[in-house]
């Protein structure tokens, strides 16, 4: 009779045992699932911020390009020419956007 008590004891324990562990294992599966998740979110903002901040340096590398462009123009008709490479420019940029 006492045997039969003890291996119940066992089979319980064992048995809560695997119901703790398997509790544990599901809880980190769901945070590394939702680790997962944050780390896709925070690459993909990374890269856009990657692409805003190429972008962001072309801008940069062509107002210094019409700044000396300005600079070096003697006349009205060499300003007006910079500044028609601006407008042709940003058109193309917006055409450009736009097909995205």
């Amino acid at each position: 009779m006492e045997t039969v008590i003890i291996f119940t004891l066992i089979i319980i324990s064992v048995l809560i045992i695997f119901y703790i562990m398997f509790s544990v294992l599901k809880k980190t599966k769901q945070r590394a699932e939702k680790a997962e998740e944050e780390r896709d979110s925070y690459k993909r903002k990374y890269e856009a911020l990657e692409k805003y901040e190429q972008r962001l340096s072309e801008l940069q590398s062509d107002k210094d390009k019409i700044q000396n462009e300005l600079s070096k123009a003697d006349n009205d008709e060499e300003v007006a020419g910079v500044i028609n490479n601006i407008i042709d420019s940003n058109n193309g940029r917006m055409q450009k956007s736009a097909k995205k």
